[in-house]
């Protein structure tokens, strides 16, 4: 009988450590760096100092919500695209997605949010990106030759 192994499952099942990963990455940059973020946007127009559970509670939930959002929408990337396109375009499916649920989210848009919002975006993908190339199934987002050889 064949032992489970949790680190395999993320290297077998692309959809399981992109939603996991999705919602730690997106816990830590959206969540609690986004109840940050507004903190300081508050203070920045003149509101009074305050935090209230439930107001951090909800926003860092959100966060981990859109983390989980834009895991998916790399993880589909990677899934669903054609072995013979090469695996930046993944990558770039992410990048403008994510992209876009920010600017979604983000009401009015204008440059004061954006200087405060858009560097946890950015920080976001960046960090699971890297988590994703380090950890990806070899089946998905990999070149014919890191096909075979990584087997090998």
């Amino acid at each position: 009988m064949e032992r489970f192994r949790f680190g395999a499952a993320f290297h077998q099942h692309p959809w399981i450590f992109a939603l996991l990963a999705g919602a730690a990455t997106g816990f830590v940059f959206l969540g609690v760096g986004g109840r940050i973020a507004m903190r300081l946007f508050a203070l920045h127009n003149g509101q009074a100092p305050g935090w209230s559970i439930g107001g951090t509670v909800t926003v860092v939930f959100m966060g981990v919500l859109s983390g989980i959002g834009g895991a998916a929408i790399r993880a589909a990337a990677a899934t669903w695209l054609p072995r013979r396109i090469p695996p930046v375009a993944g990558t770039m499916i992410f990048a403008v997605g994510c992209l876009l649920l920010t600017l979604r989210g983000l009401n009015p848009v204008d440059a004061t949010r954006l200087a405060y919002f858009l560097p946890l975006t950015v920080a976001y993908m960046v960090a699971f990106e890297i988590w994703w190339r380090r950890r990806r199934p070899v089946s998905t987002d990999s070149t014919p030759l890191e096909r075979t050889t990584a087997h090998a």
